[in-house]
């Protein structure tokens, strides 16, 4: 399920403050091997577990995905990713969550129990459908 959250705004940078070491890129590495492995399984709780742990391991080496340094313009709020987290990470239907694309921003994917259910339940949000050929 996708939720829809405001754009980044005008100089956003989310590389600011970066901290980039072996053990952090590997805890990443192995978060993304753990969610393949229970995307093989058909394991939505591991899979829910090692995508909450892929997001961790990102923003541990890039923590301006939630709280981004705006370059030049320093007054900028950027309160509405943590509250938007925040809210969503409290909902006992919501396993995981994770904001999608390089650096995030724009969007908060959630893996929820039932996404019908709770796209019915919440307007605001997306269901997503994958497709393959």
């Amino acid at each position: 399920v996708m939720v829809p959250m405001e754009p980044r705004k005008p100089g956003c940078s989310v590389v600011e403050n970066k901290d980039i070491t072996p053990t952090k890129v590997k805890r990443l590495a192995d978060a993304a091997d753990a969610c393949w492995n229970a995307i093989l399984s058909h394991d939505l709780e591991a899979f829910a577990t090692a995508y909450r742990s892929s997001f961790e391991a990102q923003t541990a080496i890039f923590p301006g995905m939630i709280a981004p340094t705006y370059i030049g313009h320093p007054e900028q709020d950027n309160s509405y990713i943590a509250e938007t987290i925040d809210y969503y990470s409290a909902m006992n239907d919501v396993l995981a969550w994770k904001m999608p694309g390089a650096g995030g921003g724009g969007y908060l994917a959630l893996v929820v129990k039932d996404a019908k259910e709770f796209v019915d339940k919440y307007p605001e949000t997306i269901a997503l459908h994958i497709r393959r050929e």
